[in-house]
């Protein structure tokens, strides 16, 4: 019988994660096809954004959940005591069983329940913890500029210089294509939304769970540059007024935001409560890389240096697959 633990949770809730952002962009793209006409972009749009915003909405919920789950596996196999139910705050229970919360993890996953050699281990519930408040009006005002920006207005950017005829097969090929590209940016920015309900969550435990020291980000098998980076700083960790600083609801673009994540980025964020703590492999052998690709170089330079191996690695993987 396995153990339930840090390594396997996490795989298995990025995989979570992960789908659950692949089954909103399979919608969201779905969505385009079916209600956007490149002719009448304004009204089909309009159409299609509220075609789409209750899939973000209830994938972005799916999300927060399984991060919810996930966390207080986390927080119950590091520092021995757990958060009450995301759902259910200030239910009076004291303790739990590191079984019952691998269970409600399975459930979330939708997979299959299992018991661990350490699933009778009892957990302290610190009534005293409190999850952070989601700001589901903040959540889509930004699902909607991103998927506006990624969809209708990249096919009118694209077409704006785009001159012909409705009966010109060229033209209509051409506006065809454009149409299509900018369907699946769409859909890569939906992906990314529904997994900010989960980062979103995580993020803002700083605010909420003083047992909060640091973050890690795990990446997915074949990091972009940008990701790997982060992914290279290990646990980061945080003074309360710098996690404290997010509430101004100001988002930074410094390349060196742990923050930070692209359209179609499969990472995902995990707490760290004690310098003990289980941290990614891969984080250890991209933070031994960046010191050696990096060494002398600081700022852009590091970045781009950083950039160029990154990519050369990512190319000799696809030619041996």
């Amino acid at each position: 019988m396995r153990r339930l633990d840090a390594e396997g949770a996490t795989e298995r809730y990025r995989q979570g994660q992960v789908r659950i952002g692949a089954r909103l962009a399979s919608r969201v793209l779905a969505s385009w096809r079916r209600n956007i006409r490149p002719t009448d972009l304004d009204a089909s749009s309009a159409e299609w954004l509220d075609d789409v915003m209750p899939a973000v909405r209830e994938e972005r919920g799916r999300s927060r959940r399984l991060s919810g789950a996930y966390v207080r596996i986390i927080r119950a196999l590091s520092i021995g005591s757990t958060l009450p139910p995301l759902d259910a705050e200030g239910n009076g229970l004291s303790s739990t069983t590191l079984g019952d919360l691998a269970d409600d993890f399975a459930d979330e996953l939708n997979e299959r329940r299992e018991r661990f050699s350490n699933s009778s281990v009892r957990v302290a519930v610190d009534g005293d913890a409190e999850w952070p408040d989601e700001d589901t009006d903040a959540a889509d005002r930004r699902a909607t500029v991103s998927l506006m920006v990624n969809g209708p207005v990249r096919v009118r950017r694209n077409t704006d210089a785009l001159r012909g005829r409705l009966d010109d097969v060229d033209f209509l090929d051409e506006l065809s294509r454009i149409t299509t590209e900018a369907g699946h940016s769409a859909a890569g920015a939906g992906d990314r939304e529904a997994l900010m309900g989960g980062r979103d969550l995580i993020h803002g435990l700083a605010e909420t769970d003083s047992r909060v020291i640091g973050w890690a980000r795990v990446p997915d098998d074949d990091p972009c540059w940008l990701c790997s980076m982060l992914a290279s700083r290990g646990a980061v960790y945080r003074t309360r007024g710098t996690a404290t600083a997010r509430g101004t609801g100001r988002r930074r673009v410094d390349a060196e935001d742990p923050e930070q994540y692209h359209t179609n980025c499969q990472c995902v964020p995990i707490p760290i409560y004690s310098r003990a703590d289980w941290i990614p492999p891969e984080s250890k052998q991209y933070q031994a890389d960046w010191l050696r690709v990096t060494r002398g170089l600081g700022g852009a330079e590091a970045r781009a240096a950083w950039r160029q191996h990154i990519n050369a690695q990512r190319r000799e993987r696809r030619a041996n697959s």
